[in-house]
């Protein structure tokens, strides 16, 4: 972000997001043209500027232009919102509050969307893309709030803001945020690529290029062992599926365990799978005893893995179609806050295809889980119903300690 000092007769405040080549021809059209005349002369970057080359060629660019680029110090905990609230804890709620409405309106302008919302029933899909947009609009909305309090700090009445033209939900979201700034948008550039087409086709790609090393990997293991190399084993009972959203072990001292049962309780008449996200991969100690205990961990290489045994089931026909749709939609449209729902969505339904296949071989009766932003709770929401699963959603307890007793 960037604030302009003028030593005019009304000084403008004007910010910037970071310092980008378009924010730069932005603030050069400022200097030069009628809105502002040669007001402009100092500009201070509130995001921290990275020493490299190029950054120092914008630099010298517009100094020779008359335009003096800085970077300003801040701390947005130390910063209120006009309500006398620290920025952080302000734009917090605001996202909390906003999130479900933009996802709300994308679905709105968008019959496709609405559709599939529809289809798949329980709103499944409308609060996948609530939790998808949250993190972009805490980031944009972090910049504004953090804008407006430094330009009533200066005592200035309007500022200026450029930002980035959000791609993930409707820019009008920011635009009313807060009465002192006026927002100016640029282009996103390469934060596309988190949510854009180019995202969406490397990530089909990594994962079809994963899924292939880890079954050529697991068939050279197999050749060698004359064993299957996968660590996952199937016994038939009914199965508890959950994600790994902390370390895992048999020590009831630790208040994340998803299991309630002793070690001395014997053999449980269920198997339990806890899914590792990218996130959370910590391998535990006692392994061993986990198996031993009916728990085993499933790595996203035993998910790629999981071959079908049946044909497929209505399930995966509905999901396999709705990802086509959503890929061309996302690849063949025009790039707005409704292409970066279907790309999520694509990501969704691929995912919600694996897990099917899993279920599927591992009997999975049950779903829990306490983290519920996570691509993989969604998808078993998605297809549990279809599949008979129970899906359950806990609050870790405050309890440091289980007693016995419990």
């Amino acid at each position: 972000m960037i604030t302009v000092k003028e030593n005019t007769r009304s000084p403008r405040l004007v910010y910037c997001d970071r310092l980008t080549l378009w924010a730069c021809a932005r603030l050069v059209w400022m200097r030069v043209g009628a809105s502002f005349g040669k007001r402009v002369r100092n500009v201070q970057v509130l995001d921290p500027i990275p020493g490299t080359v190029w950054n120092r060629i914008l630099k010298a660019a517009m100094k020779l232009l008359g335009v003096n680029v800085e970077e300003v110090e801040f701390s947005a905990g130390n910063l209120k919102s006009a309500s006398g609230k620290s920025v952080a804890v302000e734009t917090g709620h605001w996202v909390e509050n906003t999130a479900l409405l933009a996802a709300d309106r994308i679905i709105a302008t968008s019959p496709f969307l609405s559709d599939l919302n529809t289809a798949w029933g329980r709103d499944t899909i409308r609060l996948h893309l609530a939790r998808s947009i949250w993190e972009p609009m805490l980031s944009a909305g972090l910049r504004v709030f953090v804008s407006s309090a430094l330009a009533r700090d200066a005592g200035v009445e309007k500022a200026i803001l450029f930002v980035a033209r959000p791609h993930d939900f409707d820019p009008i979201f920011l635009t009313s945020l807060c009465s002192n700034l006026e927002l100016r948008f640029r282009r996103p550039g390469f934060s596309l690529i988190r949510s854009g087409r180019l995202y969406l086709v490397l990530w089909l790609l990594r994962s079809h290029v994963n899924s292939l090393k880890w079954r050529m990997k697991a068939r050279i293991q197999s050749i060698l062992s004359r064993r299957g190399g996968r660590g996952i084993e199937y016994n038939g009972l009914n199965s508890v599926l959950l994600m790994q959203e902390s370390e895992v072990s048999l020590d009831r001292s630790y208040r994340t365990q998803p299991h309630w049962f002793f070690e001395d309780a014997g053999s449980l008449p269920f198997q339990t799978y806890i899914f590792q996200t990218g996130s959370m991969t910590v391998e535990p100690i006692d392994k061993g005893r986990l198996k031993e205990q009916g728990i085993q961990l499933v790595s996203g290489e035993d998910l790629a893995l999981t071959r079908r045994s049946r044909a497929s089931i209505p399930i995966q026909g509905r999901l396999s179609r709705d990802l086509r749709r959503c890929i061309s939609k996302s690849l063949f449209e025009r790039s707005d806050p409704r292409s970066a729902a279907t790309t999520r969505l694509s990501r969704l339904f691929f995912t919600a295809n694996r897990m099917t296949d899993f279920c599927l071989q591992a009997n999975i009766k049950a779903f829990m889980t306490s983290e519920n932003y996570y691509t993989e709770a969604d998808a078993m929401n998605l297809v549990a119903p279809a599949l008979g699963i129970h899906t359950m959603s806990y609050q870790i307890s405050n309890k440091d300690l289980v007693d016995r007793s419990c």
